[in-house]
């Protein structure tokens, strides 16, 4: 028998994103299962780009209940018009 899914199987995306502001990381999180999805402007996306930045945050995923952290890009400015595709 399969236990259907519930919210104790998802992380705490509120105190994750607390976490991330107080460290400096403005964006918003959307929490999939244990899937974070990051949602930030292209600052914090190229901080992001930095390894040290990159731990910081996975660490604080996991603090927060999630296993796996992806960062949504948003378009350029050239490619404004550009539809963006989710589910």
């Amino acid at each position: 028998m399969t236990t259907p899914p519930h919210a104790a199987d998802a992380g705490d995306a509120s105190a994750f994103v607390s976490a991330l502001r107080a460290v400096g990381f403005g964006c918003t999180v959307e929490a999939r299962a244990r899937l974070a999805l990051l949602v930030a402007d292209a600052d914090v996306v190229l901080r992001l780009a930095e390894p040290a930045a990159r731990r910081e945050v996975i660490a604080l995923a996991r603090a927060h209940g999630f296993t796996n952290v992806a960062v949504e890009l948003t378009p350029t400015p050239s490619r404004t018009g550009a539809p963006l595709l989710r589910d």
